[in-house]
């Protein structure tokens, strides 16, 4: 369950390099603490579910790229200093992701009952729930791999829509286009697993309270992107940002439903029909369907997490890389400073 809950938040985090970010929801009234009792069950639910396990492989397989960016940045004369940079990234993701199991930990403590979470821990620690957990890393690095595809495409394809509602110039569709994305390698290609058995996982994961997460995520990534690509707009073409918040809506809906089928296939991959029909009975248990209402809120959470912290990583890294390496003000800041933004080819 876990594992298909940390999909979806980080099928967000591949998102956010193509959008604005959402606007945090509000603060949440103060009601009286969990008990110790929950709060311990709730720490060994974050631990059975394997997430931990599951963020160090995304640590171990984002933290690369990521430092090789701030890499760039350096001078010629430091370029032997690029190993530090990705201790740096790997440290600061660590400890990024550790601050989100915190997070995890706390709403399951406010948000199910002592007696759900028994009940989750017994699944969890079930033969087909150990499964799912060890398989868990791997489904959800394939699935972030695939939403790092998609994710650069988000501007071109709503665009296309755009432009195929309203005509526009080859100009034109360059510059609402934005640059070309860069476009991570495609993964090695897999034998392809039976419809039934994707049908099967589609069932499985939608029951697991994932459709309803999605819908969530395309409602409050939808109106940053409408923001970003009206703004887009050349003054004479502002009497159509209706057709290009249409336009966004429909991408962002198909770029969610795109990654939905993805996971399904990637589960239908890794665990065996009487597997899924095991998880699919405990979903629609009382104590599973108790856990899948919350999956919306919990992506959420997840998701104010990363409005909240993801913005501090970069200079998180490079302090963490100047105190290995040390730095003058301007090579500091030079790490410091944001991309430049390619013009559109006229």
């Amino acid at each position: 369950m876990k594992a298909i809950l940390t999909a979806a938040g980080l099928a967000l985090i591949a998102a956010t390099g193509a959008a604005a970010q959402p606007t945090p929801a509000p603060a949440a009234p103060y009601l009286a603490g969990p008990s110790p009792n929950a709060l311990q069950l709730a720490h060994d639910l974050v631990v059975a579910s394997g997430v931990e396990k599951t963020l160090e492989a995304i640590t171990n397989a984002m933290a690369a790229p990521i430092a090789a960016r701030q890499a760039q940045r350096l001078p010629p004369e430091r370029r032997d200093d690029a190993p530090a940079m990705l201790a740096a990234a790997q440290e600061a993701m660590t400890a990024f992701f550790s601050g989100l199991l915190d997070r995890l930990a706390d709403f399951y403590a406010d948000n199910l009952t002592e007696d759900e979470m028994v009940q989750v821990l017994a699944f969890d620690n079930s033969p087909a729930g150990k499964d799912m957990i060890a398989k868990g890393p791997q489904v959800v690095l394939t699935v972030t791999g695939f939403a790092g595809t998609e994710g650069p495409r988000l501007s071109a394809n709503i665009a296309a829509r755009f432009c195929a509602e309203t005509g526009c110039t080859p100009a034109e569709r360059a510059a609402l286009s934005g640059p070309p994305p860069v476009v991570p390698a495609a993964a090695p290609q897999t034998p392809a697993p039976s419809p039934h058995a994707v049908a099967l996982a589609a069932q499985m994961i939608a029951a697991g309270g994932l459709g309803k997460s999605f819908e969530t995520l395309s409602g409050n990534m939808a109106t940053p992107v409408m923001q970003l690509e009206v703004a887009r707009l050349p003054a004479d073409r502002r009497a159509q940002a209706p057709q290009m918040e249409a336009a966004v809506k429909a991408e962002v809906a198909a770029f969610y439903a795109r990654i939905f089928d993805r996971l399904a296939v990637a589960y239908a991959a890794s665990l065996s029909e009487d597997e899924m029909s095991q998880l699919l009975a405990f979903y629609v248990s009382p104590a599973g369907q108790a856990v899948a209402a919350k999956a919306p809120l919990l992506v959420r959470e997840i998701q104010v997490a990363i409005i909240d912290q993801a913005p501090l990583l970069p200079g998180e890294i490079v302090d963490r890389f100047c105190a290995k390496t040390s730095c003058t003000p301007e090579q500091k800041t030079a790490l410091l400073a944001p991309p430049a933004r390619a013009a559109a080819t006229p």
